[in-house]
């Protein structure tokens, strides 16, 4: 028995024409108007007595129906077969449901009308699952916000990217943000999430008031104080079109997939926290409110 027709449909509608690992688009266009299907029906079972996963529990429903079936793309679909130990049925199942389900929730998201009450009930869902999904916590903080969350670290990708799991250098728009990049988060905002985009240096004023330092830039020691500074960004909601809590094969932390809306990039603004200080306070500040209002005072006055 092969697969039918109905079957394959299901698959490739449900599967999104993306491989369920790397998600990359199934069918090409080329140049001059040509596609090309460069995806595989794929057996997690294998119909052979000695094929990779052959060995497992028998399919309810049979080795050419949907249960069984996952689409992935010509190198994924080698690499299963190839270490069917660290593929094992369980794992290949958890995938194709997580990969069928985010296309779902991205199908049925595109089909609503954009009404504000839409939208409000999406950031909503989005918060409430970053905090389950993401948060360990709330009660075990750190000396940062940081610390509250099981994988600190994140994947941004641009819903537009094609590159991620390919080698050679990954291209960037006219601004310099790459389709995929890594990130630590900061916090949870009212808003969506800030995230950890780069150490800057400034200095700090007696009454509070500080400014940037350009590389190489001379100021009055005996004035300000020179300080160090986390450059967060902010990540709104509406950038945020969904994300995967789980890991891949490439990086065992969450993945978020998001619209490169707000000058070629996720960010909506930025801010900037007091990390440290070259005199008296020469390590990272301990104390969550100490930290929480030299940030604030730090934020009062952007340079």
């Amino acid at each position: 028995m092969a697969i039918s027709d109905k079957t394959r449909k299901q698959l490739w509608a449900r599967s999104g024409n993306q491989c369920a690992i790397c998600r990359h688009l199934l069918v090409m266009k080329s140049g001059d108007g040509n596609t090309s299907v460069v995806g595989d029906e794929c057996h997690i079972v294998a119909k052979g007595k000695t094929g990779p996963r052959s060995g497992s529990l028998p399919r309810q429903n049979g080795l050419d129906e949907h249960e069984n079936l996952i689409l992935l793309c010509k190198i994924h679909h080698k690499l299963i077969d190839d270490l069917p130990h660290e593929y094992p049925v369980e794992r290949l199942d958890s995938i194709k449901q997580s990969h069928e389900e985010r296309v779902e929730r991205i199908l049925s998201l595109a089909h609503e009308y954009p009404s504000p009450e839409n939208e409000i009930k999406r950031k909503l869902g989005l918060r409430q699952r970053m905090r389950e999904e993401l948060v360990v916590n709330y009660q075990t903080l750190g000396s940062y916000p940081y610390s509250k969350f099981e994988s600190p670290n994140i994947i941004i990708h641009s819903i537009d990217d094609m590159s991620y799991g390919l080698d050679g250098d990954m291209p960037s728009n006219e601004l310099g943000y790459s389709g995929w990049f890594k990130l630590t988060i900061w916090d949870l905002y009212h808003d969506g999430l800030k995230a950890i985009v780069a150490i800057d240096y400034g200095v700090l004023g007696s009454e509070g008031n500080w400014a940037l330092l350009a590389y190489g830039q001379e100021y009055n020691r005996q004035k300000y104080v020179k300080i160090k500074m986390f450059r967060l960004g902010c990540v709104p909601f509406q950038n945020i079109v969904d994300f995967d809590s789980y890991c891949d094969e490439y990086y065992s932390c969450p993945h978020f997939y998001c619209k490169l809306a707000d000058n070629g990039g996720p960010f909506s603004e930025f801010e900037w926290v007091l990390f440290e200080t070259e005199e008296e306070l020469s390590a990272p500040i301990s104390n969550p409110m100490d930290c929480k209002r030299k940030f604030e005072l730090l934020h009062i006055e952007p340079p």
